[in-house]
């Protein structure tokens, strides 16, 4: 099954439930406990001009969702503050569209569980964009979540 621009795995004895480097597409996951994402070249840099999405369905209205970034490296060019280059979107949450990039004020924390709680629908979707060069791509993101 592919994800096209994700990858993403269980931590039990099913690995690699999706996995795909195809781009520019979404998918949809049904909510797991202890899933692991990261863009779908991880862990090589990854590529120029994605833009992807992946949902995690099943979930219930205002449901808290633990995320636990273990390593996010995106492409910023500080002469604009604004994400406006690489960026990871995280929609869906009573918060309203969370959006991480390479500037250090828009980065997420580092090895840490945070609660992400779902609007009144019943899924969390993750946007991957990348708007740069080859020669301007980073590690990228790898990220644990959970259902609680």
């Amino acid at each position: 099954m592919s994800n096209h621009g994700f990858y993403t795995h269980l931590l039990s004895d099913a690995v690699a439930v999706y996995h795909s480097n195809l781009q520019n597409s979404n998918q949809n996951i049904n909510n797991s406990q202890g899933n692991v994402v990261s863009h779908s070249d991880f862990p090589d840099d990854y590529t120029a001009d994605i833009d992807s999405s992946l949902t995690i369905t099943g979930l219930q209205p205002e449901q808290s969702v633990q995320i636990k970034f273990l390593l996010f490296d995106l492409y910023y060019n500080s002469r604009y503050p604004q994400c406006l280059y690489d960026f990871l979107e995280i929609h869906g949450s009573t918060e309203g569209v969370i959006t991480y990039c390479g500037n250090p004020a828009h980065k997420p924390p580092i090895d840490e569980w945070y609660n992400i709680t779902t609007s009144n629908e019943s899924t969390i979707t993750f946007r991957f964009h990348t708007n740069s060069d080859d020669s301007t791509v980073r590690e990228g993101f790898f990220f644990q979540f959970k259902g609680k």
